[in-house]
């Protein structure tokens, strides 16, 4: 079966036989003095992506080199639109990854802050507030039969009401990955969201949950990802992922 799906899609037959890990991809750095490496390299993100446009303009950069080829390219690095063609797709493949992250972490059965990530990751206003006014509700019932010890108050209702909206979004999100960030509005979107994001967390200069855990990391894991933070926030970032990190 392997075999035939590799026979019939002979240019994907790589891929097919290997399929790329994201976060390896991610982990792997941008070498701009090798444009066979970085045609390999797009094949992978076009992959992960679901987008075959990545592969498709990356090979209309260099259109006199294949990626099979052996020869030595007739310039000593790669053109400069191919490597930001390369760095825009492994952001959003980092976008997608924490997409992933989120439905890791956000099946919480607790009062989490987490729950409310995945609709606003969607950007579904409507099943935020209504997640948000869910949570809300149910330490209200809670905090009610705590202080009638169990006389008055259903927070058991609540939180099966609120999860089921939480799953909604969780659903939606993994139905739509990969492929979340092929909209250019829902990509930038995106961006916003996680660069404020990312810009508040090292503001505050702690890390409050799991989501901002998620999108620090993130943010400081990858070789091209770092041009994103300030020099002088990369020893602030590593310092406060390790203290979260850190069991208390």
């Amino acid at each position: 079966m392997l075999l035939e799906s590799m026979l019939k899609d002979f240019a994907r037959a790589r891929v097919i036989c290997r399929p790329p890990e994201p976060i390896s991809v991610l982990q792997t750095a941008v070498n701009t003095e090798n444009v066979r490496s970085l045609l390999v390299h797009a094949a992978d993100l076009a992959e992960c992506l679901d987008d075959a446009s990545v592969l498709t303009e990356a090979q209309q950069v260099v259109p006199m080199y294949s990626p099979d080829s052996h020869e030595r390219p007739p310039f000593k690095e790669a053109p400069s639109g191919l490597v930001s063609l390369i760095v825009d797709a492994r952001y959003r493949l980092m976008m997608e990854q924490i997409g992933r992250d989120l439905l890791k972490y956000s099946n919480s059965e607790y009062d989490d802050p987490i729950w409310e990530r995945p609709a606003q990751y969607l950007g579904d206003v409507a099943l935020l507030e209504s997640i948000r006014s869910g949570r809300e509700e149910f330490k209200e019932e809670r905090s009610e039969t705590i202080r009638t010890r169990g006389d008055s108050g259903d927070p058991g209702a609540c939180q099966r009401a609120v999860l089921a909206l939480v799953t909604s979004a969780r659903d939606r999100l993994r139905a739509q990955l990969p492929g979340l960030t092929k909209q250019e509005e829902t990509r930038e979107r995106l961006f916003e969201l996680v660069e404020n994001q990312v810009t508040e967390i090292l503001s505050k200069g702690r890390i409050e949950d799991q989501w901002d855990y998620i999108i620090l990391k993130h943010f400081s894991s990858y070789p091209d990802m770092r041009r994103f933070l300030y020099d002088k926030d990369r020893p602030k970032a590593q310092a406060m992922l390790k203290y979260f990190e850190t069991p208390i």
